[in-house]
């Protein structure tokens, strides 16, 4: 595993390769940094357990105990594992800390869910489907042009086959304040986070 910048990662031409393999939903995810070794696969996005497939941007808190079930390091597989337990909004509404998740159930792999709360989540629609992204030039770099959007706070979304099917608002029960300025967060030597 190397350091590299998602600008370079995924140049337009492999994303638009990609986007046209047939398949109804992709999770790609980059990143500077990780809980755990980098170079310990199961410490890495997307994170994959026996009922959901996850990644996630940012730092996040739980005060539950899942370390026996656990198959890396990260406070990802922690969220995840709250999540199978206790249910998807329950443990969202509870969860402390700063995210931005895209994820699946095994269930359902069809529907891709993404949510938000203190990090920020950009979107863009076009033909090909919806696209995710931390920064707007994460997006560009992509070929994906503006305007992008950023994906209200507390809003769980539900997306199949490129259609928003369901949105519901996730009260926020952690007591944590956050605001987000993407001008001002540090991405160390890359330019996207």
């Amino acid at each position: 595993k190397q350091g590299i910048e998602a600008s370079k990662f995924c140049p337009a031409p492999q994303v638009n390769e990609i986007c046209c393999a047939p398949s109804s939903m992709g999770l790609f995810h980059t990143r500077a940094a990780t809980m755990g070794s980098p170079t310990d696969n199961k410490n890495n996005h997307p994170i994959i357990l026996p009922k959901i497939v996850m990644i996630h941007n940012g730092v996040v808190w739980i005060g539950k105990e899942y370390s026996a079930k656990y198959q890396g390091q990260t406070d990802t597989e922690e969220l995840m594992w709250d999540m199978t337990e206790r249910g998807e909004v329950k443990a969202l509404e509870e969860v402390s800390g700063s995210l931005a998740v895209a994820y699946f159930m095994r269930s359902d792999p069809d529907v891709l869910k993404v949510f938000r709360r203190g990090s920020p989540m950009l979107w863009k629609q076009t033909r090909k489907g919806f696209f995710f992204a931390s920064t707007s030039s994460a997006l560009l770099a992509m070929g994906l042009p503006e305007p992008h959007y950023s994906l209200p706070e507390n809003q769980l979304c539900s997306i199949e086959k490129g259609v928003v099917i369901a949105n519901v608002t996730v009260e926020d029960k952690s007591n944590n304040v956050y605001s987000w300025d993407e001008e001002g967060v540090w991405a160390g030597d890359y330019c996207d986070y």
